[in-house]
């Protein structure tokens, strides 16, 4: 059973090695050391503070999603920009991406977000896996899809 909970800085250690794992299939390769700091430091933000969602299937993350809150110059409120999301490959392909996106959309939500954005690319199949899920047309390049009133 996929159980899908938000992490702090303290939980860091335990997904550290999907996110290096992501950054691997992306071709940029980076030292647990580097990420760890940088996501730590991400995390302690006091504005644009990254959160992170992890789905775990018993105690072992197998995927999450990270991103963060802004405020949206053309809306009244905040929009919360999903930037990441990554499923070990064993777990892609359904019930896990279901899971983070629901996380996501019940943690943005609660925090008074009233927009969600997804940023799919061609090349980060991750990405794509979470735009297409939501029924957006993957393009070749980098674009914002909007997700308007569901958050």
């Amino acid at each position: 059973m996929i159980e899908v909970a938000r992490i702090t800085r303290r939980h860091i250690p335990g997904i550290l090695p999907l996110m290096v794992a992501l950054r691997e299939e992306l071709g940029r390769a980076i030292s647990h050391e580097d990420l760890s700091s940088r996501v730590r430091e991400l995390m302690g933000r006091r504005e644009g503070k990254l959160c992170i969602i992890v789905a775990r299937e018993g105690r072992f993350p197998v995927g999450y999603a990270a991103g963060a809150f802004c405020v949206s110059p053309w809306l009244k409120g905040a929009m919360f920009v999903i930037q990441e999301v990554y499923v070990s490959r064993p777990f892609r392909g359904g019930p896990v991406l279901k899971a983070l996106m629901q996380g996501m959309e019940e943690f943005a939500k609660s925090k008074g977000a009233t927009e969600l954005v997804i940023m799919p690319s061609k090349n980060k199949r991750n990405l794509l896996l979470l735009a297409e899920e939501k029924g957006f047309e993957p393009t070749g390049r980098e674009v914002f899809e909007m997700w308007l009133g569901k958050a």
